[in-house]
């Protein structure tokens, strides 16, 4: 006794399907990312370039230098990760613990 399929779908069938969706996966994660991407740089549109520090151990810490005194820069964290920080409180750090931001390494 032959086992009779509802809808025979060849494999021609089975690989245009799946290749398809794999494009439409694909053309999402790209939207998304460039959504995300433009959220940042809006974000950070609003800050001078000379007043942003990053942390050279953690990528997605970017602080807002509030004053500098010899050896010590006071900052507060302005993003983290992937989202802003909000009420951040001062922070007092010394100089070579931050690195100047980097547009490059963040987006």
């Amino acid at each position: 006794m032959p086992e009779h399929d509802l809808v025979p779908i060849s494999l021609d069938g089975y690989v245009a399907f799946f290749g398809a969706l794999i494009v439409v996966i694909a053309a999402l994660f790209w939207y998304l990312q460039r959504k995300e991407r433009q959220a940042r740089k809006q974000f950070f549109s609003k800050f001078e370039d000379a007043e942003l520090r990053m942390s050279p151990y953690q990528i997605g810490l970017v602080y807002r230098v509030t004053n500098t005194d010899e050896n010590a820069v006071s900052v507060v964290r302005i993003w983290r990760g992937k989202s802003q920080v909000v009420d951040a409180k001062q922070q007092t750090l010394d100089a070579s613990q931050l690195i100047p931001f980097d547009e490059t390494r963040f987006f």
